[in-house]
């Protein structure tokens, strides 16, 4: 409203771990209905899939592509697997080749059906985080040869480097940790969600949402 951000109360629904996704009621419609089907069963490992997000609160420049609403930064990975989470195999994780970084999650994932003769997208679920690798922080540690380096740096040769005055230094551990960024994003399926928002029946009717009765 007037490209400004206006505080609105909602309902929020959280899923059941380790589902990460949270439902959020608006108390009306706030955009049009947009034709994008939920399907988790048409999209073939090893193709591209795309998600969108603000990332550090990076937005598009694109005056008008989105309407009045900001443009999101758009990305894209490629589908590497899923995961069952129950015996049903209707809780499923989606594992994507890809990098996301914190203003992704939440994001739906798209992939184009190759099915369908035409250019038509559907969604696969939702943007969780990606999977971290916790590793430990190195600092230099000066040695005069590599016969005087740790047991450690020995087994493992790369620990051990040569400075430009041809003395040597290892790298050792200095007691901290550092989470990175494996590469591999991290998605769930919307069957749960669905779930919850026919549990509790209290928001704007979406006509294409899975369980809904078109008549009403």
């Amino acid at each position: 409203m007037n490209k400004a951000w206006v505080p609105l109360q909602v309902k929020i629904f959280r899923c059941e771990d380790p589902i990460d996704i949270a439902v959020i009621v608006p108390p009306h419609q706030m955009t049009v209905n947009f034709e994008l089907t939920y399907d988790r069963t048409n999209f073939f490992f090893g193709q591209d899939a795309y998600f969108v997000g603000f990332p550090y609160g990076i937005q598009s420049s694109a005056d008008g592509l989105n309407g009045p609403y900001p443009m999101a930064l758009i990305k894209r990975g490629t589908i590497s697997g899923s995961v069952a989470l129950d015996k049903t195999k209707k809780a499923g994780m989606l594992l994507l080749d890809g990098y996301n970084n914190p203003g992704f999650s939440g994001a739906p994932i798209v992939y184009r059906d190759l099915n369908q003769p035409n250019l038509v997208m559907k969604l696969v679920g939702v943007v969780s985080g990606f999977v971290p690798e916790v590793v430990p922080v190195m600092k230099r540690h000066d040695i005069k040869t590599p016969a005087d380096a740790s047991e450690s740096a020995k087994e493992q040769p790369w620990k051990i480097q040569q400075n430009p005055d041809k003395s040597y230094f290892e790298y050792v551990e200095n007691g901290t940790y550092v989470s990175l960024n494996t590469g591999i994003v991290r998605g769930f399926s919307l069957d749960a969600a669905i779930d919850l928002i026919h549990q509790h029946p209290i928001g704007p009717l979406v006509r294409d949402l899975p369980g809904n009765d078109p008549g009403k």
